[in-house]
């Protein structure tokens, strides 16, 4: 039998401007997308976020069935459920969307589904997504459902294959990712149509660019809360140790300084006159994290910043340490803090002698969070403030 096909709703300025609007949302900065395009999540993590996301995809249909309840168009109930059609696998359930999601939970990223415990603010996504969905007023739920989400998907599932595949997980294990790009550019043409097709009635621009919005400070804050609960667990062993009055002593590892260093990195650059070496001091801490840096004389580091606060202590010889725009003359024996997130760069000024400090991070901590691991703290700035 032939399908049916819906005639295509003109588009108008109101349509563009409500395009428009979803493309510059706050949605797509929150932290989860900036995590995927820095690199800075790895499998564990996927695992974590995935395992929470289940809930809303589990339940997608749902929400499909919510706007076609409250659609007075036969022909439009008939495409919304083409759609159903086409997410149930049609005639293969086994390559139902959501049965393909489970297999990439169970055999990718090996997760225990009768295990997985959702956070409060999950459930309170999941629910208000239905609530919403389940609007009365067909120009927002087609709204909410077009634009604010079948129509972000494409774009929102490219930059989620960006951060698994940067993660080490296989590009051809992301079926469900993949089909998603391909197949709901025309589910959302669908509900789109539909959307336009309310553009004569009263107060359509307004209603529609509310439902837009929701739907994406929603998901913003979902992604928001995920990335702010996966690193808290990170820290949790040394939260629970705390509280659990737990010692180290009773570790294996060397608890004396014995001299033993390794080389943590090094850098040289004749053109900006940087020349420096810094060696990590190998004891069992949770939190801090102390290294030996060498300057020569005329030398400096490298002007950058992270996610870590120094104690700095001078060892041997002079030099200046520059903090966001202020300058701090040290010698041997001076003391300073440099603090997390601060831009900060040090020249020994010695005619002489190498400078030689002795810098106590709390680098064990602050690891556990997104831009600040060994490979991608030190952010290089080429000049340094004087």
């Amino acid at each position: 039998m032939k399908k049916q096909t819906l005639d295509r709703q003109p588009i108008t300025t109101g349509y563009h401007a409500l395009r428009d609007f979803q493309q510059s949302h706050t949605f797509w900065d929150n932290d989860l997308f900036k995590a995927c395009k820095e690199g800075t999540l790895n499998k564990d993590d996927f695992r974590y976020i995935f395992s929470q996301y289940y809930l809303y995809c589990k339940n997608f249909t749902r929400y499909i069935t919510a706007v076609m309840t409250n659609c007075e168009n036969d022909l439009q109930r008939a495409h919304l459920s083409e759609n159903l059609w086409e997410e149930a696998g049609e005639k293969e359930p086994e390559k139902r969307h959501a049965e393909i999601f489970r297999e990439f939970l169970t055999k990718v990223l090996e997760l225990d589904l009768s295990a997985i415990r959702y956070e409060s603010f999950t459930q309170q996504f999941m629910n208000s997504y239905l609530n919403e969905s389940r609007s009365p007023d067909i120009i927002y739920g087609s709204a909410f459902l077009s634009l604010g989400t079948e129509g972000i998907v494409a774009e929102m599932y490219k930059i989620l294959i960006e951060g698994m595949v940067k993660a080490g997980l296989p590009d051809d294990k992301l079926l469900f990712f993949h089909l998603h790009v391909e197949c709901d550019d025309e589910h959302a043409l669908t509900l789109e149509n539909m959307l336009c097709s309310y553009q004569h009635q009263p107060n359509w621009f307004e209603t529609a660019r509310k439902a837009v919005d929701t739907a994406l400070t929603l998901r913003k804050d979902f992604f928001n809360n995920i990335c702010k609960e996966l690193y808290l667990k990170k820290i949790n062993p040394i939260v629970h140790g705390i509280l659990d009055r737990q010692s180290l002593a009773g570790k294996d590892g060397n608890l004396l300084y014995d001299e033993h260093l390794t080389p943590l990195y090094r850098n040289t650059e004749v053109e900006n006159n940087i020349e420096f070496n810094v060696e990590r001091i190998m004891l069992p801490s949770q939190v801090l994290d102390p290294r030996i840096v060498h300057i020569p004389c005329g030398k400096s580091n490298e002007r950058h910043e992270h996610a870590h606060e120094t104690f700095i202590y001078i060892l041997r010889g002079q030099g200046i340490v520059y903090i966001d725009g202020k300058s701090f003359p040290v010698q041997t024996g001076n003391s300073l803090l440099v603090p997390r997130w601060s831009k900060h760069q040090t020249t020994n000024i010695s005619p002489n002698e190498e400078l030689v400090f002795l810098g106590v991070t709390d680098y064990n901590l602050t690891r556990n969070f997104p831009g600040n691991s060994e490979e991608s703290y030190r952010k290089t700035y080429q000049v340094a403030e004087v």
